[in-house]
């Protein structure tokens, strides 16, 4: 078969064009995976080619070589032909302005561009540029046929983000973008997505969808905008940029926010008003990360209020930093909430004070009877976690623990699968030792830990712990999983997880009135 295959191949007679014998819509097609300078230079192969660019769906305009475009008159002088010879008949799927050279004070023939563009029904438009702030003119899109916009590296101002003009768009997507704008709105677009852009640090930029289905604001700078309700909203990610004064304690140090300055009480130009979470509210998933001294979260919560379809939820240190009100109101204003994740960096250690996780003994009555458990997060188990699994405990709320990174390595000879094994610590004698010995054979380690007299407390000086340096004996290469079943968090728990929290990242902490 293969030498016939061959001969047939042989056969055949070289030098035939078979691409040329593709329809023109096919051709059409291909080349508008090209650069718009390139697929025009496809004119010349030959007499049936000479036009085929002219009705291309996809219009890639872009400076990719930027020895051929050092001169910006030559590239306007080009995107300008190219846009009034082009066959006005066929409508546009695509049109992406990448990367221009020319420069400000030409910045006009940009907006031109874009409105040739928007006029040749252009679906999806792509307007990012990598070497500097182009300026829109600041007027409103007008399209009955854009579906999808992306802005990167862009200046928007005045109201080149209101898309009342623009029924049918659908995705709004802007990175690294300056925007100045006081407000953005649609109603039609449903996915908004910000990514690495600075808002106005003067009045607040609003956003106005009342038909948004998922919000992504992910590393903004400057101050947060104010959003409006969204009761469409399913899902949602906000993370402030960790740098910069706009949002931000200037009492409360480095990591910390005070919670007593005009700031943190939101005692600005919205007062009496939330600023993010009012909008998230109808959110059934939601992500709100912050670095410790960003006061934006803190401040909204002030005026609270209710997540009623929110199920899913993910928190990192700025719920729990100084103390854990933050974290405690946030599950009292979710009542169908089913799971929370915390993550947690590597902070210091009296990031919460003990004496804040015992004054709630009273709130676990108003937290959701829907919630399964909370997955905590953390690169160390250390005192600020382990006061924060009390706090869990308090609040009677099942939780495990995860390590996200390892600062351990296991011994190369691990040893083979051996038998599960159940650890019963009903004595005082178990120290570090004992729980390595149980390592080296066994599939699965559960440590069921009685009740403990008041008298001794298991800790660090008087037990020991592993430190990196120390040797380290084989661990089974099957056992990944520590389970660790208690009635309360107490000294010895917070011991023996911080210790396994150097050879494991799951640790799984189950509570139980009879362990």
């Amino acid at each position: 078969m293969r030498h016939s295959s061959r001969a047939k191949e042989a056969a055949m007679p070289r030098g035939v064009d078979r691409i040329s014998a593709l329809p023109d819509g096919v051709l059409e097609h291909v080349l508008g995976f090209l650069p718009a300078d390139r697929a025009v230079q496809t004119s010349v192969l030959a007499r049936r080619w000479r036009h085929l660019w002219r009705s291309m769906r996809r219009l890639r305009l872009e400076c990719n070589d930027k020895h051929k475009w050092h001169i910006a008159d030559g590239f306007t002088k080009f995107m300008s032909g190219l846009l009034l010879l082009r066959n006005a008949a066929v409508a546009l799927d695509e049109v992406e302005f990448r990367d221009s050279p020319i420069k400000d004070k030409d910045a006009a023939c940009i907006n031109i561009w874009v409105r040739h563009a928007l006029s040749g029904q252009a679906k999806k438009l792509v307007i990012r540029f990598n070497t500097y702030y182009a300026r829109l003119d600041g007027l409103p899109l007008v399209s009955q046929h854009l579906h999808r916009l992306e802005f990167g590296g862009v200046r928007l101002d005045r109201n080149v983000l209101d898309f009342g003009s623009c029924p049918v768009l659908q995705v709004l997507e802007i990175a690294g973008c300056q925007i100045f704008c006081e407000r953005i709105s649609s109603q039609s677009i449903k996915h908004l997505i910000v990514r690495c852009s600075s808002f106005s640090s003067g009045p607040r930029t609003r956003i106005s969808i009342p038909t948004l289905v998922s919000l992504k604001l992910d590393f903004f700078k400057a101050r947060a905008p104010l959003l409006e309700t969204m009761p469409l909203l399913q899902m949602a990610y906000v993370e402030p940029c960790f740098f910069g004064i706009e949002d931000y304690c200037t009492k409360g140090g480095s990591r910390k926010s005070c919670g007593k300055c005009a700031d943190c009480c939101g005692e600005d130009d919205h007062n009496g008003h939330s600023v993010l979470l009012g909008g998230l509210s109808s959110a059934g998933y939601l992500e709100l990360k912050a670095y410790p001294a960003k006061i934006i979260f803190r401040r909204d919560l002030r005026w609270c209020p209710t997540f009623s379809n929110l199920k899913t939820l993910i928190l990192n240190e700025w719920c729990v930093a100084n103390e854990p009100s933050a974290l405690i109101c946030i599950l009292q204003h979710s009542p169908v909430l089913e799971k929370m994740t915390l993550q947690l960096a590597k902070g210091p250690k009296d990031t919460m004070e003990l004496g804040d996780i015992y004054n709630v003994m009273d709130k676990s009555a108003d937290i959701s009877k829907h919630l399964e458990r909370v997955d905590v997060q953390c690169e160390v188990v250390d005192e600020r976690v382990c006061n924060i699994l009390k706090l869990l405990k308090t609040l009677d709320v099942k939780f495990t623990l995860e390590r996200t990174k390892k600062y351990l390595q296991r011994c190369a000879t691990w040893k083979a699968c051996g038998p599960c094994l159940n650890c019963c610590s009903g004595h005082n004698d178990l120290n570090a030792s004992d729980i390595l010995g149980c390592l080296s054979n066994a599939t699965k380690l559960e440590l069921k830990i009685t009740a403990w007299g008041t008298a001794f407390k298991w800790t660090e000086e008087s037990e020991g712990i592993s430190h990196p340096m120390d040797p380290l004996p084989s661990i089974s290469e099957l056992l990944h999983t520590v389970e660790i079943k208690c009635t309360e968090v107490d000294e010895r728990v917070c011991f023996i997880s911080k210790f396994l929290g150097g050879l494991f990242n799951h640790i799984n902490i189950n509570l139980d009135d009879a362990p």
